[in-house]
């Protein structure tokens, strides 16, 4: 038999999820959750493709420089900057450019024309762009979800970011050879 505090935590999970359940949250939640087991993998693949071509582990950890440094530099600002601008906008356009950067990589490659200097500024723009997504998206939540589910939302929101990159991150890494 199930006691009262088992069917009150019931009541509280179906609860935080009801924010889920809203459509333009859900697209939301979903497509971030894919997006970052995409950064997960690419991250991987990067410093291992930089390995790949140098065999230098410092040019490799100058990869993980440069996705670090824009976060830490620019970072307090891209929140004042990106309040002024459209939410949703924003967010499109930001995953774009992202798309655009990392599709060069491949074409880039395949064309013969791939350099560790074209990767590295690769790396940072996406960085660039990356850093200002997070508060795109902050700022959007408000905006999605109903009021009485906020304090339920931002936090599904901020426990899938790590949990769907390092889940990213091993598999990509129990791929290599």
């Amino acid at each position: 038999m199930r006691t009262e505090g088992a069917r009150t935590a019931d009541r509280s999970m179906i609860e935080s999820l009801r924010a889920l359940l809203t459509k333009d949250f859900a697209w939301l939640w979903a497509g971030q959750a894919i997006s970052q087991i995409g950064d997960g993998v690419s991250k991987v693949a990067l410093v291992w493709f930089v390995y790949s071509l140098t065999g230098s582990a410092l040019q490799s950890t100058l990869i993980g420089v440069l996705e670090t440094l824009p976060p830490l530099l620019l970072g307090p600002f891209a929140g004042v900057f990106l309040d002024r601008l459209p939410k949703r906008e924003s967010m499109i356009l930001i995953d774009v450019v992202r798309a655009i950067l990392l599709t060069l990589i491949p074409l880039l490659h395949v064309a013969g024309m791939l350099n560790l200097m074209w990767l590295y500024a690769i790396v940072f723009g996406n960085a660039v762009f990356g850093m200002a997504f997070g508060p795109a998206l902050n700022a959007a939540i408000p905006l999605i979800v109903e009021p009485g589910q906020l304090t339920r939302g931002t936090p599904s929101c901020k426990a899938r970011s790590p949990l769907a990159s390092s889940w990213a991150q091993r598999r990509a890494a129990s791929l290599l050879p």
